[in-house]
């Protein structure tokens, strides 16, 4: 059973030297506050409410209106208030651990107040689940899709003019984090996973911050859930490099050794220096970053993990098609969209969309245990504009394009194009996303048949959210099935990413 303390202030009373006479004094019982029902211990879900109904009990009054209540909670040495209520019922955004806590009833007439002690264990309520990166105003923001369907709002301020969120995946000796790119010069943050809560800001992930920080992109080698069992092994995931496009230049972090820095100030190129296209590969097969370095109209690539310099991309020798040169595609090239598409018996196909002074292109590359094959060039002949957004099949050889709240699919073996889901006619698609990760059944198996599609869109405001969330299968056929929706949970959605 808790103690319970009372304490009494006691006015003293000066009494004069020269009085003769004492007088008849009236001693009134004082208001004894009791706390009851406060337990010792209390296990708090982290983003979800906290409820706790006091008995209170008074020796002379008999409501409440004279009494005045306090909630504090201690954090990092510092007192914060959690309410002011009669009763708690509050969303913990604490960091999962134990803090310690007191509740305080106060007699407003007399100042005597009574307190009760307890310990909150807060818990992660955050497991595998879809992050969501969206603008308000300005200001990225971050909401968090639970796998059981639960929405999470992080409350903290993160940045200005988010681009992309990541999630930075646990290696043999690196912890795991998730990054909020931030185009605000400062570059936004890095988070616990556990938690979403602030961990240090973005240039703090360097150990020579670069000059501009501007984050562009993320990716990894080894990513081992681009890589499907049906066609491909599954390496184990804990020993790759990760690599962060950060002013069009490349920097990495070798996950097995680094610790929590990227350790390349740049990685350098050849004499011919390079301007990376914000849109590069961590690949599975080989493993290599690889990069189209718009300075010089040419693919680049580190050679293996261990690679800190960027050469000419390797060619198979083997390969008869050679449909463009990988070492000079043509004047003003842009590349606006790439990743993999679908693995057979260790092959990766590289889907990759261009711009060249308007002119859109096609070009596909088989990219085979460190061997890169040019494979198809061709036009596109319809729309693409800024607003156009893409994703990928990662079974089947085909990509996936936004028209305004329509997403159709091309099929790149025959080129032609076929709707494939329509959204609300007054919603703009402005984010998607392809994702193929493996969760494990009830028997704790892993199973491969999760091939996701994330949609966000930009439609009318209900309570100041304009972005809503569609989540959609991608299937065998190339047609999309919904699986869910969540409708204004977020401003205008930028990024998306799976954390584990």
């Amino acid at each position: 059973m808790m103690k319970k303390f009372l304490i009494y202030i006691i006015v003293p009373i000066l009494l004069s030297s020269c009085m003769k006479e004492l007088g008849n004094y009236d001693y009134k019982e004082v208001n004894e506050i009791k706390i009851d029902s406060v337990k010792t211990i209390y296990n708090a879900l982290q983003y979800a409410p906290l409820n706790i109904v006091p008995q209170i009990s008074q020796t002379r009054d008999k409501n409440e209106s004279n009494l005045s209540f306090l909630w504090l909670c201690t954090v990092n040495t510092e007192v914060d208030t959690l309410s002011k209520e009669r009763d708690l019922n509050k969303e913990i955004v604490y960091a999962p651990g134990t803090y310690s806590c007191t509740y305080y009833v106060i007699d407003n007439n007399t100042g005597i107040f009574s307190l009760a002690k307890f310990q909150m264990n807060v818990q992660s309520a955050l497991g595998e689940g879809l992050l969501v990166l969206s603008n308000k105003d300005g200001n990225a923001k971050l909401s968090y899709i639970h796998g059981n369907g639960t929405i999470i709002q992080y409350p903290d301020y993160l940045g200005k003019s988010g681009v992309g969120v990541n999630y930075h995946a646990k290696s043999t000796s690196s912890p795991d984090y998730v990054s909020v790119m931030c185009n605000d010069g400062v570059g936004g943050v890095m988070l616990d996973p556990a938690s979403l809560t602030k961990k240090f800001d973005f240039s703090n992930f360097f150990y020579i911050p670069p000059k501009n920080i501007n984050p562009q992109s993320y990716a990894r080698s080894q990513d081992y859930y681009k890589s499907l069992p049906t066609y491909g092994s599954i390496y184990n995931g804990t020993l790759y490099t990760e690599y962060i496009c950060n002013d069009n230049k490349i920097h990495m972090r070798y996950a097995y050794g680094a610790g929590i820095k990227m350790d390349a100030v740049m990685v350098p190129p050849d004499d011919k220096g390079y301007f990376a296209s914000p849109q590069i590969f961590g690949s599975n097969y080989g493993p290599t970053c690889m990069i189209f370095d718009e300075k010089n109209s040419r693919f680049l690539e580190t050679k293996n993990t261990n690679s800190i310099r960027l050469s000419p991309i390797t060619i198979k020798t083997t390969t008869i098609r050679k449909p463009f040169d990988p070492d000079n595609l043509g004047a003003n090239m842009r590349l606006i969209f790439g990743d993999f598409g679908p693995s057979l018996s260790g092959n990766a196909k590289m889907y990759m969309i261009f711009d060249s002074l308007g002119q859109k292109l096609f070009m596909e590359a088989i990219h085979y245990y460190g061997n890169f094959t040019p494979a198809k060039k061709f036009k596109l002949d319809f729309p693409i504009t800024s607003k156009t957004k893409f994703g990928v099949s990662y079974v089947t050889p085909c990509f996936y394009y936004s028209d305004n709240n329509k997403i159709h699919n091309f099929d790149v073996e025959v080129q032609s194009s076929l709707l494939r889901y329509s959204l609300p006619e007054n919603e703009e698609i402005t984010c998607m996303k392809s994702e193929y990760y493996s969760p494990k059944n009830d028997k704790n198996q892993y199973y491969f048949d999760h091939l996701r599609l994330y949609v966000g869109t930009k439609g009318p405001a209900v309570n100041g959210n304009v972005g809503s969330v569609y989540i959609l299968r991608i299937n065998a056929d190339n047609t999309l099935t919904l699986i869910s929706s969540y409708k204004n949970i977020a401003a205008e959605i930028v990024s998306f990413a799976w954390k584990k």
